[in-house]
């Protein structure tokens, strides 16, 4: 797994992601995923390639990622925290 030179989470990424009202109803894009999981853009495709991570097309090479699909992700990837 590539890391980043900053593999700190984005701000506005945990600011509203350990609040469960809106793990349902927000969307991610493939730059602040890498950035809350601490890896490079690529990896992110990647993931979304083989199908582990669930995304949504929404342009050419777009992509939308719920805050949920991206927690449960997490949780697979991690399952023990």
């Amino acid at each position: 797994m590539k890391q980043l030179v900053d593999s700190t989470p984005a701000h506005s990424t945990t600011q509203w992601a350990m609040r469960p009202q809106d793990t349902e109803r927000r969307f991610l894009n493939v730059r602040e995923v890498a950035r809350y999981c601490g890896v490079v853009e690529e990896e992110v495709f990647s993931w979304i390639d083989a199908e582990e991570l669930i995304a949504s097309r929404v342009a050419i090479g777009r992509y939308r990622i719920a805050v949920g699909d991206q927690l449960a992700f997490l949780d697979r990837l991690h399952p023990f925290g």
